[in-house]
């Protein structure tokens, strides 16, 4: 939260965002933690690459060419156009629209945890796990 609150504040920052990103500190920082002077020109180095990056370095099987998928579904001018696309198909088309999703952001989940070197693995896993039972399971 406080790097996209320096994002924001490089961008738009005043005084008042400033006193903001410090009460936000102050009041939801971890006690003992050292968070960047919001003012300071190096004060946020993002260690998280872009997703371009992230997606042609991940060590994760079969997920190279995946950034088209994730232009397709995220960029905002693509997004709006699948939106649209999903609501005019019959209930079929929408399920394999709804379906392409869920397969995108369960391989996202899984490149971004692999990129941190698996630290959220058994959230990411069970997150997964569910998400397969009640996508792939059988159906009663």
């Amino acid at each position: 939260m406080m790097r996209v609150m320096k994002r924001f504040f490089d961008e738009f920052g005043d005084e008042n965002f400033k006193t903001q990103y410090e009460h936000t500190r102050d009041e939801l920082g971890e006690p003992g933690k050292r968070y960047p002077d919001i003012t300071a020109s190096d004060a946020y180095k993002d260690p998280f690459p872009i997703i371009r990056e992230l997606i042609e370095s991940t060590k994760l099987p079969n997920s190279k060419g995946f950034y088209t998928h994730y232009q397709f579904l995220c960029e905002s001018h693509h997004g709006k156009l699948l939106s649209l696309h999903i609501a005019k198909h019959e209930d079929a088309q929408y399920r394999r629209n709804l379906l392409y999703i869920f397969i995108f952001c369960r391989w996202f989940l899984m490149i971004t945890d692999t990129h941190i070197q698996r630290v959220t693995k058994d959230t990411v896993d069970e997150a997964v796990d569910t998400a397969n039972e009640i996508v792939f399971g059988n159906i009663s």
